[in-house]
């Protein structure tokens, strides 16, 4: 075993990380997968990758989420095709990318350790449990993916037999793998610094400038980067995103910093929306982080004026991947799994502490019991990424206070109450609640609540004061096209219970102005139709269930509304051929809806035959 461990340590390295991570196969799609991946028509069609590197819009089916990441939505797609929409397909690539990185943390190490300690390396970055989250959460492939073209591209600067006095040529292989990099995600553009950081590693000592011109080439694709981001708009709506001042945002900084130390240490309390507020002013909790910051900086100083090089380039390499990240203006003010890259040079450098244990048999117990102290915190964590309900009653236990929390808590619960309704309907509504009394900084927090108390008000029969809400929450949020939609159902309901045709004219009205605001929402269309078939405008339902059918191709229950129609207009036929026609029209669409999974199809198919067979037609 030592002897294979010797030969293919990467191999051994990325078995065991499958291994281990396994569990991760029987997880599901969570939060932002549902916009990126699960409703995202752009990936179900392979000729649309072009379109991927120049619409940054390709990459959400909610328009305002827009990202330029084309080579990860290609991934998305190419996943779909060869495996499936369902979620173990994709988790299963997530896995195999993790896998893939930690066999390349195995080589990367090689030239500060023997081959057994790389391999320790790799399992250190590959068994540690902040990784959990790139393997179980099918949208943080973006950051495992990033890390793997980085990565990749590192290893071949490490091990190209360059001549020194050459730059083109043979920089020019490593333009590949940098330009993946950053066409998935914006944080590789921490390339050209690693690159130059590899360079100084390598030794002798050279010059920043002459570092800069070995990479001038990826340099100057990191610029063009920046240019295409700028030009096609993705960046300076990044920028304009967040109002938060510079000065609370470098406070935030050094208070994450103590943050994402500890969670590298002590990995518990693991969550997607860590316990962690704004920094706004100067308090002893920032200033003692930022003097952790100062003082290990000045230690790597020391280091480096007795020529120990190693601990500074690991730092720099951590501080590149780490700082970019958490100074750009996300929503989320810290999130573990941007530790995911800098915790390959955190692996590497913990093996080197460990090589200064003289003893051999101390070092093996040391790195032995802690690879499985690790390994058993990942198969614990893994297990909590198994549902929504499990993930963020989780996150809510470790971090009551965060408002985020507690709203997708009540979404996973409300989203479960439609099978067991009166089981979750009461957690929901308390979540929702909470998110309410924390007051959160971000007003789209309160809307989402409002928006889902509103549902379970109309689930629990009281439709007046589900309508009173969305009036309230529309009049606050004029552009939140949810609560459109929501108002509109909820108007559309009120027109059934007989409400009249006040009530299908203010649906009608929501409905449009759910459109206007997103012509993509196949649910407006789909229900604007049924409001459009009962004021027996049946061409013009028939179009919008078309539209909805165009937008969501398998969702089942447009192929129910278009049976419903068919049946509708075969009753109303007194031309017998017509009316087989629509027979048949609704035979073929409940026979898709059933093909789709709906439960009463096939009940709809038999009464189609039942009909279709009284006019003597097989």
């Amino acid at each position: 075993m030592i002897r294979t461990l010797s030969r293919y340590p990467w191999a051994i390295v990325a078995v065991v990380v499958v291994l281990v991570h396994a569990g991760a196969l029987r997880g599901d799609f969570h939060y932002d997968d549902d916009h990126s991946v699960v409703r995202n028509l752009s990936i179900r069609d392979l000729s649309m990758i072009p379109s991927y590197f120049v619409d940054p819009g390709a990459f959400s089916a909610d328009p305002e989420r827009a990202m330029y990441r084309p080579v990860l939505l290609t991934t998305y797609a190419v996943n779909r095709f060869l495996f499936g929409d369902e979620p173990w397909s994709f988790l299963l690539v997530n896995l195999l990318i993790h896998a893939a990185n930690a066999a390349l943390v195995t080589v990367l190490a090689r030239p500060w350790v023997s081959t057994c300690e790389g391999g320790v390396a790799g399992l250190l970055f590959g068994l540690h449990p902040v990784a959990t989250e790139p393997v179980n959460y099918v949208s943080a492939r973006s950051d495992s993916l990033v890390a793997f073209c980085l990565l990749l591209t590192l290893y071949m600067a490490a091990h190209s037999e360059r001549v020194r006095a050459t730059v083109r040529g043979e920089t020019l292989r490593l333009l590949p793998g940098a330009a993946a990099a950053l066409l998935t995600k914006a944080t590789a553009i921490a390339i050209a610094p690693l690159l130059v950081l590899m360079e100084w590693a390598r030794g002798p000592v050279r010059s920043v400038r002459q570092s800069l011109l070995a990479n001038a080439m990826v340099v100057g694709v990191s610029c063009l980067y920046l240019l295409v981001i700028w030009a096609n708009g993705f960046l300076p709506r990044s920028l304009a995103s967040q109002a938060t001042a510079w000065s609370e945002r470098w406070l935030t900084l050094g208070k994450a910093f103590a943050h994402y130390l500890r969670t590298l240490v002590i990995p518990i309390d693991l969550s997607p929306e860590p316990a962690f507020l704004l920094a706004t002013n100067v308090s002893v909790t920032t200033a003692g982080c930022l003097a952790l910051v100062v003082s290990l900086g000045a230690v790597a100083f020391g280091l480096l004026r007795r020529n120990i090089r190693a601990p500074w380039i690991l730092g720099l390499w951590v501080c590149f991947t780490l700082v970019p990240v958490s100074l750009a203006p996300l929503n989320v003010l810290v999130n573990d799994r941007r530790l995911y890259l800098p915790l390959a040079a955190v692996a590497i450098g913990i093996v080197l502490a460990i090589t200064l244990v003289r003893r051999p048999y101390w070092r093996r117990g040391l790195a032995a019991c802690g690879l499985t102290l690790l390994a058993i915190m990942t198969v614990q964590r893994s297990a909590v990424w198994a549902s929504d309900i499990s993930l963020w009653s989780d996150a809510v236990s470790t971090a009551p206070m965060m408002p985020r929390a507690q709203l997708y808590l009540g979404d996973a619960h409300l989203a479960a109450a439609a099978g067991s309704r009166h089981a979750h309907l009461s957690a929901a509504a308390q979540a929702y609640e909470n998110v309410h009394a924390l007051a959160p900084r971000q007003r789209m927090l309160s809307a989402q609540a409002a928006n889902g108390l509103a549902l379970i008000e109309s689930a629990r029969g009281n439709a007046l004061q589900a309508r009173s809400i969305l009036n309230k929450l529309v009049a606050q949020e004029p552009t939140y096209t949810d609560a459109w939609v929501n108002l509109g159902n909820a108007w559309y309901a009120a027109a059934l219970d007989g409400e009249g045709q006040a009530a299908l004219t203010s649906a009608m009205a929501a409905y449009d102005r759910a459109l206007d605001l997103h012509p993509g929402r196949y649910e407006a269309h789909l229900n604007r139709g049924a409001v459009l078939q009962l004021t027996g405008r049946l061409d013009e339902a028939e179009g919008s269930y078309r539209t909805a059918m165009e937008l969501a191709p398998e969702e089942p229950q447009v192929m129910m509304f278009l049976a419903g129609l068919s049946m509708l207009r075969a009753r109303l036929s007194s031309d017998v051929t017509l009316r087989v026609g629509h027979l048949r029209s609704a035979r073929a669409f409940f026979v898709g809806a059933a093909d789709r999974g709906h439960a009463v199809a096939r009940g709809g198919v038999r009464a189609v035959d039942d009909s279709l067979a009284a006019w003597g037609v097989e």
